[in-house]
C-alpha cells in the first residue's frame, strides 16, 4: 500500500463528479439493474439492487482525491469499506460492476443458506 506521500504525488485521473463519468456509472447501473444515486451533503454515488430480496443494501463510492472509497452498506449501516487507487477509469468501471455483482450473489447466497 503506497505511503501519503506517494498517494499525494499520484496524478489525479480522474473525477467521479465530471458530466461524462456520472452519465457512464448511471450506464452501468442500467446494465447491471441497479438504481444510482448521488448525495450532494456528503458527494456519495450510491449503487442500490433493484431486487427486491437484496432491499436496503448498497455500494457506495467517495471521491477522496487520488482514492475511491467503497463502502457497503446494509439499511444505512456500513458493513465494510475498502479504500481503491484511481487508476484506469474503464477499470474502475468494470470494478463497479463486479462489486455490485459480488454483493448480490453473496447475500442471495447467505439468504439461500438460512433455510
Amino acid at each position: 500500500m503506497p505511503t501519503a506521500m506517494e498517494l499525494l504525488s499520484f496524478e489525479n485521473p480522474y473525477r467521479l463528479a465530471d458530466e461524462q463519468n456520472i452519465l457512464e456509472m448511471l450506464q452501468v447501473a442500467t446494465e447491471i439493474d441497479h438504481t444510482f444515486t448521488y448525495a450532494e451533503r456528503n458527494s456519495e454515488f450510491c449503487f442500490e439492487p433493484n431486487d427486491p430480496t437484496l432491499k436496503g443494501r448498497s455500494i457506495v463510492f467517495a471521491d477522496i482525491g487520488p482514492l475511491i472509497t467503497v463502502t457497503e452498506r446494509y439499511n444505512g449501516i456500513d458493513q465494510s469499506r475498502e479504500e481503491w487507487i484511481k487508476t484506469d477509469w474503464n477499470q474502475f468501471l468494470w470494478a463497479i460492476r463486479g462489486k455490485c455483482t459480488f454483493v448480490g450473489c453473496f447475500n442471495n447466497l447467505q439468504n439461500n443458506m438460512l433455510f
